[in-house]
């Protein structure tokens, strides 16, 4: 499902409808984002045009996790002989997917805390309580500090734009650029200066020991981002772009990507045709209906 955002109390935050009983929406339209003035997310955007298979594991094994609490709770009420553990209901198995569901949303939902928490420390707001959260503050404002940006007892310095949303960006000659920007997209990054633009992500260990880090998608957001950030004078064209790893079990900085000007043109590029390709895909639809 997209990721769709909206503004809320100064704070893009991520926009998750719900229905007259309380339930979220398990599919978001666009009509219903746009009614709502939510724009979707620019990784999400992208992500249609990218190599997921990395998620195929992940997503198993929530799959796996949620058909054992299932049968745990058969256990528990029943024993063995639950009929549940031999005859596995319509109910239980919609069970099993909302339970699927809510490991997916609190997965990105935790994502969306450490942002909150490093944002609000970044701008002077006191150290938050989780410890893991804690550490990932202290070390991004040393990081940021060695990369030149500066702080005052109020926060990062006022020409520093933190959390940016990037708005409309003009169309370009393709015959000039090889791209066809004209998004009115939610393009973020965590922090933007004149030579700096970071976004931090949070990742965890996979069973094979790897942090997967350093995708396709995460550079072309970050492009995009840049792109729309110099549209706005925030940044210059050429600014330096990173991605900041951090382990959301344990707040450490993992890994720093910091993108070559070559890969980020090749982002650039590719957002600008993944946008044009889910245009002519939603004309071909309209055509159809």
């Amino acid at each position: 499902m997209s990721h769709y955002y909206h503004k809320h109390n100064g704070r893009w935050q991520r926009w998750i409808p719900l229905k007259n009983d309380g339930t979220e929406y398990q599919r978001i339209t666009k009509k219903m984002a746009a009614e709502a003035g939510a724009v979707i997310g620019i990784t999400s955007q992208i992500g249609n045009h990218t190599d997921k298979g990395y998620l195929i594991p992940w997503i198993g094994r929530l799959g796996i996790q949620a058909g054992w609490e299932v049968a745990q709770e058969a256990v528990s009420n029943g024993g063995l002989d639950d009929p549940l553990l031999h005859d596995i209901t319509e109910a239980d198995m919609t069970y099993a997917k909302e339970i699927l569901t809510r490991n997916q949303e609190a997965a990105a939902n935790k994502g969306n805390e450490f942002h909150d928490a490093i944002e609000d420390y970044i701008n002077g707001k006191p150290l938050p309580e989780d410890a893991a959260m804690r550490n990932a503050c202290v070390q991004v404002k040393a990081w940021l500090t060695e990369h030149g940006v500066e702080f005052t007892d109020h926060g990062v310095q006022a020409e520093h734009c933190v959390g940016f949303n990037g708005g409309i960006i003009p169309r370009e000659d393709p015959m000039d650029a090889g791209i066809c920007l004209h998004i009115n997209n939610g393009a973020t990054a965590d922090l933007i200066t004149k030579r700096l633009l970071v976004d931090w992500k949070t990742v965890e260990k996979a069973k094979d020991g790897r942090y997967y880090t350093g995708k396709p998608e995460h550079c072309a957001q970050l492009a995009f981002c840049r792109h729309a950030a110099w549209n706005e004078k925030l940044c210059d064209p050429d600014a330096e772009c990173c991605n900041v790893y951090i382990n959301r079990n344990t707040g450490e900085i993992v890994e720093v990507k910091e993108w070559t000007g070559e890969q980020l043109d090749a982002g650039l590029e590719f957002v600008g045709w993944a946008c044009e390709c889910d245009n002519a895909l939603a004309r071909l639809e309209g055509m159809l209906k």
